[in-house]
């Protein structure tokens, strides 16, 4: 995990994301589904995944 802080620091957003964002004030069941269906999808797609929250 990287902690960003700035669009400066994400370079690699130039090749694409696959980017998650919400209020996530908990990972409970609803919210662990999201974070693995992004998951998921960022690994089907070799993309990196941002967890906005």
């Amino acid at each position: 995990m990287k902690l960003i802080r700035g669009v400066s620091q994400m370079p690699f957003l130039a090749q694409g994301s696959v980017v998650t964002l919400g209020n996530f004030d908990g990972v409970h069941l609803g919210h662990q589904a999201v974070l693995r269906q992004a998951a998921g999808q960022a690994q089907r797609l070799n993309l990196p995944l941002v967890v906005l929250i």
